[in-house]
């Protein structure tokens, strides 16, 4: 027999599993987060617990550093036994939202969009159809918005940790690292993004620039002296808090970087 009943918790109802599949009722609407309160079919039971987790936790009204109840109490708040509501809590723990104190137990997390898209990155490097011209297109959209929303509402600090960056990338530069450079250099376009104040912008402005240089920047072996100094634009139209220059100075940057690019490749190819 397939069928398997287990605990009803307050927010949903195991209806059975079947060949590794469970088929779970949601108890309210949109519990999963799918846009239905209908059944639905996941893999796991920790793909179950993750949404039913993080909504208790928005419910509850609990803040970063806040306890979380024991591990047996929250069995029985979603209903499932210790070794699924472990693996969610693991996940969910790998990206911030929650953290673990040996001895002590679960606590509420600061949960960082940024960090966690550190993740996402790698994963779309080989999405099918993906390429450098949709990369550079999708840039072109968001990153000038970047630069000119970063201009507006940066902070002293941030400003510091651009000027941090851009000197950090000279020495890189004049050492020939290109590795460390290429680190720096998505670091200072990582700043921009949190300072730029606007949230769904920060997100995408992170994936695009992770996906920009995860393949193709650090592979290539040429001088980035120029690139050096298309960041120094972006520097200045930023200190000045000059919005249309800083989104000027973006806009010259991705064009020329993608000219550079495709110059380098085009070699690349040739010789190979």
């Amino acid at each position: 027999m397939d069928s398997l009943k287990t605990s009803q918790s307050q927010y949903y109802q195991i209806d059975r599993y079947v060949k590794g599949t469970f088929r779970v009722q949601s108890m309210e609407p949109d519990i999963l987060g799918d846009g239905s309160s209908g059944f639905v079919e996941v893999p796991s039971m920790s793909d179950v617990v993750i949404p039913i987790l993080v909504k208790y936790i928005t419910k509850s009204g609990l803040k970063p550093g806040d306890k979380l109840p024991p591990e047996k109490s929250l069995e029985r708040v979603v209903g499932v036994s210790n070794r699924p509501l472990r693996e969610a809590l693991t996940i969910l723990r790998s990206v911030g939202i929650v953290k673990s104190r040996p001895g002590k137990g679960w606590y509420v997390g600061r949960f960082e969009p940024m960090h966690s898209l550190r993740f996402l990155s790698p994963l779309l490097e080989n999405m099918d159809g993906l390429n450098l011209e949709q990369i550079i297109d999708s840039r072109l959209a968001i990153e000038p918005l970047v630069a000119r929303y970063a201009a507006r509402n940066i902070t002293e600090a941030g400003i510091s940790r651009l000027q941090n960056a851009y000197q950090e990338m000279q020495e890189y530069v004049r050492d020939d690292d290109k590795d460390e450079f290429r680190k720096k250099d998505r670091y200072f376009h990582e700043v921009l993004a949190q300072e730029c104040r606007h949230p769904v912008m920060s997100m995408l402005s992170s994936i695009m620039n992770g996906l920009f240089q995860s393949q193709l920047y650090l592979q290539t072996t040429a001088n980035y002296g120029p690139i050096l100094e298309q960041h120094k634009k972006i520097l200045d139209g930023i200190q000045e808090r000059n919005p249309d220059r800083a989104e000027a100075a973006m806009i010259e940057h991705i064009q020329k970087s993608h000219a550079f690019l495709k110059s380098i490749l085009h070699k690349e190819a040739v010789l190979s």
